[in-house]
């Protein structure tokens, strides 16, 4: 998302969406007192495994789309979302405590907090998009921003801005460093001034963002701009498509006080990434102690058939052409490869 705004709304959706799921377990083990007045329920011991449902519910959030921008998701969509999410984290929940053979956890109120999770989130999605909609149309999260440049590129920045931004944008206008250039529009948006005119600017106009969108053989200009910006503690930001490449991802970090510019050729969701990791991880482990029993099996079989050793190890190219040493049981004689 381009607008802070959005992302200041995701972390605080983020926030209540945690803040929702402690509400249905509580919720969950109240209805479960209530229906079954005389059942054994501690609430205490049912709040040690409240930290792992939190885990597993918020993971799936966001695995299945349940944050998805609220300006191309339908309430519809958000339903499929939240429930395919609820689904898979009850039913790994429910996987682990059979395995692990946890008795002392209702299944009842597991349960009853799906349904719970489910209409509280759901609801809560509802308001989402009824807000989001409601000050995306009065322009009350509107951002103002200033363009530096009037060529090919900032018309291209304009146009964009204009569409993908998710609260509203309204440009003030553009400054340019060719002074035949002033008085003319782009895109219907004047352009005030030159480049040296970009403190008397920022001074008397509201202004959120500062974009650059000159081309790299003017990108000397830009230093006056960072420094007018820093005095004014106005955001500065830099189109950074200078090479003209098609990539997945430009991200910028620091190495120390040096800002590295980042281009990656497949986009990546650290998020999507961690969730999945976490999850290649517990299922393999849990896999492997089902499969234990089997392998030790395979592997006095291996050893009485025939001489050698048990695992056959064979190096092959992963990522970025790393090698890696792959194992599997022998099936075939010893030094069959060569």
């Amino acid at each position: 998302m381009y607008d802070d705004k959005m992302i200041e709304m995701s972390r605080v959706v983020y926030l209540f969406d945690l803040l929702i799921t402690n509400i249905a377990f509580v919720l969950a083990i109240w209805g479960r007192q209530l229906l079954l007045p005389d059942g054994n329920i501690d609430f205490y011991t049912h709040l040690y495994i409240l930290p792992l449902l939190l885990f597993f519910t918020i993971g799936f959030f966001f695995y299945t789309g349940v944050y998805s921008n609220p300006r191309y998701t339908t309430l519809i969509d958000f339903a499929k979302s939240i429930f395919k999410a609820v689904v898979l984290s009850i039913g790994t929940m429910l996987t682990l405590l059979f395995f692990l053979k946890v008795d002392f956890i209702s299944r009842a109120v597991i349960l009853n907090f799906s349904v719970i999770e489910f209409f509280l989130v759901f609801t809560y999605r509802g308001f989402i998009k009824s807000h989001y909609e409601k000050i995306a149309k009065d322009g009350s999260g509107a951002l103002h921003v200033l363009i530096i440049g009037t060529g090919e590129r900032a018309k291209e920045l304009s146009a964009m801005l204009r569409e993908k931004a998710e609260l509203g944008i309204k440009i003030i206008g553009h400054l340019d460093p060719d002074p035949s250039c002033v008085g003319s529009t782009v895109l219907d948006v004047p352009v005030i001034g030159v480049v040296d005119d970009i403190s008397s600017v920022l001074e008397k106009n509201v202004v959120d963002e500062v974009i650059i969108a000159i081309p790299r053989t003017m990108l000397q200009d830009a230093e006056p701009i960072a420094h007018a910006c820093e005095e004014e503690g106005i955001k500065l930001r830099l189109m950074a498509d200078v090479f003209n490449l098609n990539t997945a991802r430009i991200r910028l970090k620091e190495l120390g006080k040096t800002p590295l510019l980042t281009l990656e050729p497949v986009a990546q969701d650290e998020i999507k990434l961690l969730v999945k990791r976490i999850f290649d991880f517990a299922a393999s482990l849990t896999l492997l102690i089902i499969a234990l029993p089997v392998m030790v099996i395979v592997a006095i079989a291996i050893k009485l058939d025939s001489t050698g050793p048990i695992l056959f190890v064979q190096q092959r190219v992963g990522l970025n052409k790393r090698r890696f040493p792959m194992f599997k049981f022998r099936s075939m004689c010893a030094d069959a490869e060569s």
